[in-house]
């Protein structure tokens, strides 16, 4: 599956591993994310030969605090293969990036379940777009960060629209960004260590139009029930 299932105690435990103090500079930088409107993501969710969307990391050397980012295209008649990853880089003309990016002030120690059933941002009028050439070079800047380099292998999380072993269940990603009153989608980062290495989880979460996180509303098809958050870390593998 190229697109996880998350509920929101296990987005809560990731966010909750990620690290801490012991990596410098600060804690804070970590706990980072971003609020997009719907309006891009139901456009392209709704183009013939939607495929998936690519989210890219990127580092602006502006940034004094080295928080990152993502900015994200859309995937037309694309499909994933993972032998091919490390040669994947930003394609599009232009990037969508949140309109309203921020960090969290709070210590890193928290229910952060809790805290993402109940977090209420302000949102964004319009998303901030960038350019091809400024995401390459932000991307880059982000695999070459010490910190992120020793942490996330590859610049990038792919959400695809399609379930790998289950060719008959369709558009789960266009379901879920288009679904119900969703009005915003926003992003967290959540973290996971295995004995496979050190992963980045990014987690995408709907948001009402009052701007506070909501869950995706349930359907009759098994894929869905209880289905409340979308999550993707690194590739390769798909299912890592």
């Amino acid at each position: 599956m190229l697109s996880d299932f998350v509920s929101y105690q296990k987005a809560g435990q990731y966010m909750g591993n990620l690290p801490d103090t012991k990596y410098p500079p600060n804690k804070k930088q970590y706990l980072c994310g971003g609020t997009f409107t719907i309006s891009n993501f139901w456009y392209w969710a709704n183009l013939p030969g939607f495929s998936g969307l690519m989210f890219w990391y990127g580092l602006d050397p502006n940034q004094p605090d080295g928080q990152c980012f993502v900015g994200v295209e859309p995937k037309f008649n694309f499909l994933y293969d993972e032998n091919s990853v490390s040669t994947y880089k930003p394609s599009a003309d232009i990037f969508v990036c949140p309109g309203l990016e921020f960090n969290f002030s709070l210590p890193i120690r928290r229910d952060f379940e809790r805290f993402l059933r109940n977090d209420k941002r302000p949102v964004p009028i319009l998303d901030r777009i960038i350019s091809k050439s400024n995401m390459q070079g932000y991307n880059a800047n982000f695999l070459q960060n010490s910190f992120y380099k020793e942490n996330h292998k590859y610049g990038m999380a792919y959400f695809s629209d399609f379930i790998e072993d289950q060719p008959q269940v369709k558009s789960f990603l266009k379901y879920f960004v288009t679904q119900g009153e969703v009005a915003f989608l926003r992003y967290y980062l959540g973290f996971e260590e295995t004995s496979k290495g050190k992963f980045l989880r990014l987690i995408l979460v709907p948001v009402d139009e009052k701007g506070k996180n909501t869950e995706v509303v349930t359907v009759s098809n098994r894929f869905f029930n209880d289905v409340q958050l979308l999550q993707k870390s690194w590739p390769p593998p798909p299912n890592s």
